[in-house]
């Protein structure tokens, strides 16, 4: 089976059925045509100030890791950025219930899930 090629539009491929939302396309897999469902969230574009030096970061990390889309790369740094808050969160409230975790609780942590690197 070869490659899949992906139609980028949001507009029906020649030939599709045209029962199928506009907002869905077809993928292409060789010679056969399937009809896939794709889902689109709602988007809510901003507008973002940084650092000259941190503009430059960011858009160098982005052409390597998703290939030149800042949004994207942005994205993925919120999402990080908001699990950790949620974590930390989850943290705090454990301990707020349970005691702060001792000594011995961190090192049997750290020896189930050694640090990457």
């Amino acid at each position: 089976m070869g490659p899949v090629r992906a139609r980028r539009s949001l507009e029906q491929p020649p030939g599709a059925d045209s029962a199928l939302p506009l907002r869905a396309t077809l993928v292409a897999i060789e010679a056969s045509v399937l009809p896939v469902v794709v889902l689109c969230m709602a988007v809510r574009k901003l507008a973002v100030s940084l650092e000259e030096s941190l503009a430059d970061a960011v858009t160098n990390a982005a052409e390597k890791d998703t290939d030149g889309n800042v949004s994207a790369w942005l994205a993925e740094a919120a999402r990080e950025r908001l699990r950790l808050q949620a974590a930390r969160q989850a943290l705090e409230a454990f301990e707020a219930e349970d005691g702060p975790i001792t000594a011995e609780e961190r090192e049997w942590a750290r020896k189930q899930w050694p640090a990457e690197g």
